[in-house]
């Protein structure tokens, strides 16, 4: 939805040329359901989105001292994103602290393949030198990350804050918010 897309690639160029008509028809979809018949708001709403989006940078509250506690006790971290280089640095300038706790960060659009797809957290194994059994994916979408995660070998941590319907697919731990993982890679370790 704030997305510009703004990478080298032809993907990326055809996905520039559909979002702004993307855009426009989920506002005009999510007025109309609200029954808003505003003429012309779905289009001033799609215009004004990404830049308003861009104004409220949102962390999990527990996200800094959970990130922080890890890297006092030794813990190595990666940021393992799908989506567009161009909106993951983007986000991650908006919030600057996170890079302060990350020893990598790989992009799903830079890499060439997303998650779930092993091949994505195989490379994340690489790049920090380590066995699968010696990780802990931890992440909030069932279909990707857990899913993910499952087919490369490695344990996962599903933050469910909230319910899916995801079957069949099941994470290795589960907890409420990201504070209960201190607890958990203590017990773990």
């Amino acid at each position: 939805m704030w997305a510009n897309f703004a990478d080298p690639g032809e993907d990326f160029a055809r996905l520039r040329e559909i979002a702004p008509a993307y855009r426009l028809k989920v506002w005009q979809e999510a007025l109309a359901a609200q029954q808003c018949q505003q003429a012309g708001l779905g289009k001033e709403l799609a215009a004004m989105f990404p830049e308003q989006r861009k104004k409220c940078p949102f962390l999990f509250e527990d996200t800094v001292d959970v990130l922080k506690s890890l890297k006092e006790d030794d813990f190595e971290l990666l940021l393992l994103t799908n989506g567009s280089p161009d909106l993951q640095n983007t986000k991650l300038s908006l919030s600057p602290v996170l890079k302060e706790y990350l020893d990598d960060i790989i992009v799903s659009g830079a890499f060439g393949i997303g998650k779930p797809d092993p091949s994505i957290f195989t490379h994340a194994l690489e790049v920090l030198a380590v066995e699968a059994s010696e990780v802990l994916m931890v992440g909030d979408n069932v279909k990707t990350d857990i899913l993910g995660a499952e087919r490369s070998g490695i344990s996962s941590v599903l933050v469910k804050r909230h319910e899916n319907n995801a079957s069949g697919i099941h994470a290795t731990y589960e907890i409420k918010n990201l504070s209960e993982l201190l607890p958990l890679v203590q017990r773990l370790r």
